[in-house]
């Protein structure tokens, strides 16, 4: 599966998708409103980077936009660090555990209403 990541000793049991190989995708945010970068999805969860705090164990609302009809994902993350810290900002990568596993054609299928 060359468009997913890969490790060895990988755990998961869905494997992890790029932003760049999901063709419908154009971005992201967690509602209601704050813009985050998605780093890799799967049917079970996502990996995403904010610049705005978010704490483990608080649900989560994932919107991927595409098309025309975004891709809403209900979860809690799981899992918050801080990866970049400088003088005028924070990143903070974090991962979300989806409530209900995506359909297994989220990554090809058009999200186009």
């Amino acid at each position: 599966m060359g468009d997913a990541v890969e490790e060895k000793g990988e755990r998961r049991h869905h494997p992890r998708i790029l932003p760049a190989h999901l063709p419908w995708f154009s971005g992201a945010r967690l509602l209601p409103a704050t813009r985050v970068t998605l780093l890799d999805l799967s049917a079970s969860g996502a990996l995403i980077e904010s610049a705005v705090r978010v704490l483990p164990g608080r649900r989560a609302v994932l919107q991927c936009l595409g098309f025309r009809r975004p891709l809403v994902c209900e979860g809690v993350l799981v899992r918050v660090w801080v990866a970049a810290l400088d003088d005028r900002s924070v990143q903070y990568p974090a991962a979300i555990q989806f409530h209900e596993r995506l359909h297994p054609d989220f990554a090809t299928e058009a999200r186009s209403g």
